[in-house]
């Protein structure tokens, strides 16, 4: 046993991560995942959040906030645009033109993404934790967030008056690849399925 103890703990330290995926259901089930995003310490970057999560979360978001903001955990929030503009502490906002309101909100933190239905009768969220649907995830986020602000406010440079962008042209080659990536995958499962 003492000989092979010490192999059979280094296979299991280079286990994989576990892989999951959780549906939480009602108001509390929210704040589930909320505090989840607290206990990551991560960054946590949002697409498309909507104005109804105050709503339905009334007098949560105070509380969740003053945690976040003791925790020093930001956010970079691609808001739905609302007549109303949130004051979130510690955070980064853009908005969405109102053609792309929509009750769905995605939240990415560490190598989990949770997808969130903000309804008044039924919300719902769905908790995956997977690395490589995260990875993803956040870089389209970041890229939307930096292309938003292209479009609202676009750096310019002061001796040639000329705009900046802020998306290269390696950030378009990668969503290409990640692309044909997921598209060959789609294919060998279409495959396997006839």
């Amino acid at each position: 046993i003492q000989e092979i103890l010490p192999h059979m703990l280094s296979l299991y330290s280079r286990t994989k991560e576990k892989e999951e995926t959780n549906f939480y259901k009602g108001k509390n089930g929210l704040k589930t995942v909320f505090e989840d995003q607290l206990t990551s310490k991560s960054e946590i970057k949002i697409l498309g959040a909507s104005p109804l999560a105050y709503e339905i979360l009334q007098f949560y978001f105070k509380w969740f906030d003053q945690k976040r903001v003791k925790a020093k955990i930001k956010t970079k929030v691609i808001f739905n645009k609302t007549a109303k503009k949130p004051k979130i502490p510690l955070s980064e906002i853009k908005y969405l033109p109102e053609k792309y309101s929509s009750p769905l909100a995605i939240n990415i933190y560490g190598d989990k993404v949770a997808i969130i239905l903000w309804s008044k009768e039924n919300p719902l969220a769905i908790l995956i934790k997977n690395k490589e649907i995260s990875e993803i995830l956040h870089k389209l986020q970041k890229d939307l967030f930096n292309l938003g602000s292209d479009f609202a406010s676009p750096l310019v440079n002061e001796e040639t008056q000329a705009s900046i962008t802020r998306i290269q042209e390696s950030d378009i080659q990668w969503l290409e690849e990640w692309i044909e990536k997921i598209d060959k995958k789609r294919k060998l499962n279409v495959i396997k399925l006839c």
